[in-house]
């Protein structure tokens, strides 16, 4: 996978996905809810206005019966406040029936049925306003007077068609009382399609939410595990798993990790390449220089001139300081890639400091810097040539950097499973920055005397991990420097 490939879908996107989609379902969800909620309100009004319609049809019903009752009254007594009491309640038909015409109004059918009814109703009301005593004449009318009212304005006829019209108005309620009932009955459904809508989105929202993100957090810990994995493996120059799927970040990390995977291993190669050139076709020459450098101050061939004895000595020791390197180079590249055979033994950590210590006393002598082995005698697991190498880069060191007339010490301490070792100095000691560098490769602080490759602390770091143990160093400026490093103790009755 190439590292400038776009990233067709991100991370980002996902989680979006996650979001949105719940929330779009919630939406659609809210809106067929307040659809539900506003039909159901629109039940409810019309609910009220059928209530209304039918009690003004059976209010109609009473005002007729009423005003029949006052028609019959006047009839038999003659008496003139049946007749106003006849006027009083077609005055209120009219007001009813002009009310059911505004509320039947959206009602096609009922209203077409209704405004039949009115149209015979109205010419039934005129009757009723013109039957009765004639204005100005007061007092109680006689029966034969009345007939002869009652025959002039065709009220007998009315009477005969009084029960067809009360059947029609009874009608017209019966149909408002079933469209109620159907009303009332759509009221019911809404209210429970809202009841099944509102526990189905909760539950269909709930299981989507639960399945995306177990989805997302599935995909996404599954190839995060592989790429921390792959990471973890990188530095070791192990296989790397196979790379992840899918085209987001975590792809697109995945293939560089194996891209870097590849690039190590290819410097991997190059530098085995060179760490086999440098112990063939460097190392060997060095030898043989040096070896010829031995020759020329070989006292049987003679006494060199002045000068060419300056040369020589500078050869040499220029031979010296490169076949050093060389060396140090080799074991690095073998302690790093594990190659470093360790012949562990019980040895003794008192007489290790005492062998180290005899290597570097001419150097120590130069600067008149006192030694002092104060280990205790105790018994170590370790190669001792290689921790004598670990104490010789940590006194040469020590000695370099420590005024003239100071003492270097080592000590050691610990009991159980671990020994610990330390060098002490009172030198300049080391800043807090530098602390944590004096370990890596080619690193070398800024004071000291001759100037080395920076490669003897790394060496003793390498050469203790090897052994299991671990390096450290504590240090003050101006109080000196304690170099120390741990090695397992050697099992009792080893």
């Amino acid at each position: 996978m190439a590292a400038s490939n776009p990233i067709k879908v991100k991370i980002l996107h996902k989680g979006l996905v996650l979001v949105i989609l719940p929330c779009v379902i919630f939406g659609i969800f809210c809106w067929r809810l307040y659809d539900l909620q506003s039909r159901t309100e629109q039940l409810a009004a019309m609910e009220h206005k059928q209530l209304a319609i039918i009690a003004r049809v059976n209010h109609l019903i009473a005002l007729y019966s009423a005003t029949s009752g006052c028609v019959a009254s006047y009839i038999s007594t003659g008496m003139p406040k049946f007749a106003r009491g006849m006027r009083e309640h077609v005055a209120e038909l009219r007001q009813m029936y002009d009310e059911l015409d505004r509320l039947t109004a959206d009602q096609p059918a009922a209203h077409q049925e209704f405004q039949a009814i009115r149209r015979i109703a109205e010419r039934q009301l005129s009757v009723f306003e013109a039957f009765g005593p004639p204005e100005g004449e007061p007092g109680e009318q006689s029966l034969l007077s009345l007939f002869a009212r009652l025959s002039s304005h065709g009220l007998k006829d009315f009477m005969k068609r009084a029960g067809a019209d009360a059947e029609m108005a009874l009608h017209l309620g019966d149909q408002q009382q079933l469209r109620l009932e159907e009303i009332r009955q759509e009221q019911e459904s809404s209210a429970r399609q809202i009841k099944r809508l509102v526990l189905f989105g909760i539950v269909l929202n709930f299981l989507l939410a639960l399945t995306l993100s177990l989805a997302f957090l599935g995909d996404i810990t599954t190839r995060l595990s592989v790429l921390m994995d792959n990471a973890q493996r990188l530095p070791r120059l192990l296989p790397l798993n196979r790379q992840v799927g899918g085209a987001d970040e975590l792809t697109y990390l995945d293939g560089i990790l194996h891209q870097s995977s590849d690039q190590l291993r290819a410097a991997q190669e190059q530098r085995q390449h060179l760490m086999q050139m440098v112990a063939h076709d460097i190392r060997s020459p060095l030898m043989s220089a040096q070896l010829s450098v031995g020759i020329l101050k070989d006292d049987r061939i003679g006494e060199l001139p002045e000068a060419a004895a300056r040369q020589v000595d500078s050869l040499e020791r220029n031979i010296s300081r490169v076949t050093a390197l060389t060396n140090d180079l080799l074991t690095i590249d073998k302690l790093e890639a594990g190659q470093l055979e360790l012949n562990l033994e019980t040895v003794d950590v008192h007489r290790l400091v005492e062998n180290a210590l005899g290597s570097v006393a001419q150097l120590a002598q130069q600067k008149r810097i006192e030694l002092s082995n104060r280990c205790r005698r105790q018994e170590v697991l370790a190669d001792g040539g290689r921790i004598e190498q670990v104490l010789i880069n940590l006194l040469s060191n020590a000695i370099k950097f420590s005024p003239a007339g100071t003492t270097i010490s080592v000590v050691s301490e610990g009991a159980g499973k671990a020994v610990r070792v330390g060098v002490k100095d009172e030198g300049p000691g080391i800043p807090e920055a530098d602390r944590h560098k004096v370990f890596d490769k080619f690193f070398q602080l800024e004071k000291g005397g001759s100037r080395g490759f920076g490669l003897g602390l790394a060496i003793c770091k390498l050469i203790v991990q090897a052994h299991q143990g671990t390096v450290g160093v504590d240090s003050e400026p101006g109080q000196g420097s304690c170099f120390w490093f741990t090695i397992p103790a050697a099992e009792p009755g080893a």
